[in-house]
């Protein structure tokens, strides 16, 4: 515990087990953390069986830490599994923030994935390597009349503390991107977070389909550090509709913020 420790979410006490022996299986995810920022080396071991799928279970309405029990990439669209279960969310350790949309399930890495069912749900991973093809569009989307979507990015001033992940916008059923509403899951620390709430439910991508009257999104922005300055930085994917403007709102306050150069 004084050079490394390792963490795995716990659903049911809504909280991480610190070093949960059990949970050690393939297909498990863990965040792991190391004084010195070394890798993580393994020796001495078996790898999976890699002639039959392996299933995978994913408790009733909670978020799972999963991880690829292969070796070799696999596509999320060959892994069997509820069209309710949105893709898996990535850490991304350069960037120090989750990466939403991962198509292809790599070797070593964890991921987050939500069942919003109220029934477990399996993920049957099958042993078909990638062809690394499955690669959904990200800023090449061809935005229709009417359409816009904003990313709102946050950060600790004079720190690499980020909550970058979050979209709100109006688009149509078509845009394979941002037509789905995603949840947001279950922070590493509590240094920062930004959430998209609606009926409760915290999102990282929270968008309506097009209208003319516009939309109001509610945002939560909270971090356990104390005097110490948030940034927020709107970042538009593509041009408003004509008319349209974006306003912040101070709902204790009752007053408009101002959004000056984004």
């Amino acid at each position: 515990s004084t050079m490394w420790r390792i963490f795995r979410w716990n659903q049911s006490i809504n909280d991480y087990d610190e070093f949960p022996e059990s949970d050690f299986i393939p297909g498990n995810a863990f965040w792991l953390i190391h004084k010195e920022g070394k890798p993580f080396d393994i020796e001495d071991a078996l790898s999976v069986q890699s002639s039959s799928d392996f299933v995978i279970t994913l408790q009733a309405n909670s978020w799972t830490q999963i991880g690829n029990p292969f070796a070799f990439p696999v596509d999320w669209s060959d892994i069997g599994s509820s069209p309710l279960v949105d893709l898996p969310i990535r850490w991304n350790p350069d960037s120090l923030d989750y990466e939403l949309n991962q198509p292809i399930l790599q070797p070593w890495d964890g991921y987050w994935v939500r069942n919003p069912l109220n029934q477990v749900v399996t993920l049957t991973v099958p042993p078909l390597l990638s062809d690394g093809e499955n690669i959904l569009p990200k800023e090449s989307f061809d935005f229709q009349n009417g359409e816009f979507v904003l990313q709102i990015r946050s950060n600790l001033d004079d720190t690499k503390i980020r909550d970058n992940q979050n979209f709100v916008g109006m688009v149509g059923e078509q845009n394979i991107i941002y037509s789905r509403n995603i949840s947001e899951p279950p922070p590493i620390s509590n240094d920062l977070r930004l959430s998209i709430i609606d009926e409760a439910t915290l999102y990282a991508q929270n968008t309506v389909r097009v209208n003319t009257e516009g939309a109001v999104w509610n945002l939560k922005l909270r971090t356990s550090r104390h005097n110490e300055s948030v940034y927020l930085t709107f970042d538009r994917k593509n041009n408003l509709p004509a008319g349209f403007n974006t306003y912040l709102l101070d709902l204790d306050k009752q007053v408009t913020i101002p959004i000056n150069d984004n």
